[in-house]
């Protein structure tokens, strides 16, 4: 089984977040480690990822960002998961408003905003990719990747998106599929305007994975939301979104859509109600069919005494249940990748379900922890990790930051120097 803790809508905010007694959330963040600590222990399940669907800072400050990245490794510590087992995507709170605005970047949006159909799919993709249109475009995400970064979720000119995947067991993964909605939010974020295109939504389909799509904006703030959402019904079984800060389930054939509260809503709404999720993920086969068995629980918060309670069913059940059939896996996971996350596994085959344990932080794949201890260093002191390692010839040393490093962690693993690359950013760690 895997279980995730699913948060959004945290709205780190300065100046506030950085005095935990003047931030009014503060208290209502620590009732969540409380209870997703004490969730844990009644269940006996261990949690395996946390997933945030947006709109982790206020302003898209770096140092909302820098709190809400403390904040993260709090709560991950505390129900035993590293941090690199946070998953994020930017929200319209997590991008540069201001830099939004520019006339500069509102013109290109409005070059591809122009087209209609594939030929705006085309457009965007194309616009993505030109050095120009496409470092407009990513310029109001600054603040935002170099936090996300860390976590293995920036998005860049190639790819403006991420995958992820968990392991079930040897034969069964769930890939986490991170989306972006932003690329159009401004200061106004005008329904008719924010477009995903269909790229993104273009989830590979293998057996043997269950798909889960994870973006801030619903389906009926997104321009192409129908389109968004008949490919994600035929593609994913578990969909993420938040942005509305209403805590709702939706199905659609064989997908579900889990609508998040807000974990940190405004005082101001009218229906002020802040909630997370939990969402236990199972697998089960006979000889011929696979299953996905997905059980959520729904956390409110209660007014007083203040905890957060479970949020019922109509049949006054304290979870929510659904099932999906899956393409049923023929054989073992040949190889894992660098984006993959393998768990501690004693599973079954027979015709009930596969069991295998939560995961242990030692038998993350090294090089997502290691990619994680890395983006948490200083500037310098990645310069001096990448110095020192001397793999980089005149050409590469010329090229940007970011560029240098994504170099270097290709080089690391060319050259089979995964240990002393650790051992160089251990130093660094410890200055």
């Amino acid at each position: 089984m895997i279980r995730l803790l699913h948060l959004s809508d945290i709205h780190f905010r300065e100046p506030w977040c950085s005095n935990p007694r003047e931030d009014r959330d503060s208290s209502l963040r620590q009732l969540i480690v409380d209870d997703t600590i004490n969730f844990k222990n009644e269940s006996n399940i261990n949690f395996d990822a946390i997933l945030v669907t947006g709109d982790i800072a206020y302003s898209a400050l770096p140092e909302e960002f820098e709190v809400a990245a403390s904040w993260l490794t709090e709560l991950a510590t505390a129900i035993g998961i590293p941090p690199s087992s946070v998953f994020v995507v930017p929200g319209n709170h997590d991008i540069n408003r201001q830099c939004a605005d520019k006339l500069s970047v509102q013109a290109n949006k409005r070059i591809i905003l122009a087209e209609h159909g594939e030929n705006r799919i085309e457009t965007f993709s194309t616009a993505l990719r030109d050095p120009n249109m496409g470092a407009s475009l990513l310029e109001p995400f600054t603040a935002y990747n170099d936090f996300a970064r860390k976590y293995g979720c920036s998005i860049d000119q190639a790819e403006s998106f991420w995958e992820h995947e968990i392991a079930f067991c040897e034969r069964y993964t769930l890939k986490l599929n991170g989306l972006t909605t932003t690329f159009f939010s401004d200061s106004s974020d005008d329904r008719a305007n924010l477009f995903m295109g269909g790229v993104q939504a273009n989830l590979t389909i293998k057996r043997g994975t269950v798909n889960l799509a994870m973006f801030h904006h619903p389906y009926d703030w997104l321009n192409d939301g129908d389109a968004i959402a008949d490919q994600l019904a035929n593609s994913a079984q578990v969909t993420l979104v938040g942005h509305k800060h209403r805590q709702r389930i939706h199905l659609d054939h064989g997908n579900v859509i889990f609508s998040a509260a807000a974990t940190n809503p405004s005082r101001k709404e009218n229906a002020y109600q802040p909630g997370y999720n939990i969402i236990d993920l199972s697998i089960r086969e006979d000889e011929e069919n696979a299953w996905v068995d997905i059980e959520a629980h729904l956390r409110t918060l209660q007014d007083n005494p203040a905890m957060f309670i479970a949020k019922k069913t109509r049949e006054n059940e304290i979870s929510w249940k659904y099932n999906f059939k899956i393409q049923r896996a023929h054989n073992l996971i040949k190889s894992f990748d660098d984006n993959l996350t393998v768990k501690d596994t004693s599973h079954k085959t027979s015709n009930t379900s596969i069991q295998s344990e939560s995961v242990n932080t030692q038998n993350i794949e090294p090089i997502r922890l290691t990619a994680y201890r890395f983006w948490n260093l200083t500037e310098s002191q990645r310069r001096n990790v990448v110095s020192n390692l001397n793999l980089l010839n005149d050409e590469q040393l010329k090229e940007s930051a970011e560029e240098r490093y994504v170099q270097i962690f290709k080089l690391v693993n060319l050259n089979g120097l995964q240990e002393k690359f650790i051992q160089l950013i251990q130093i660094e760690e410890g200055k």
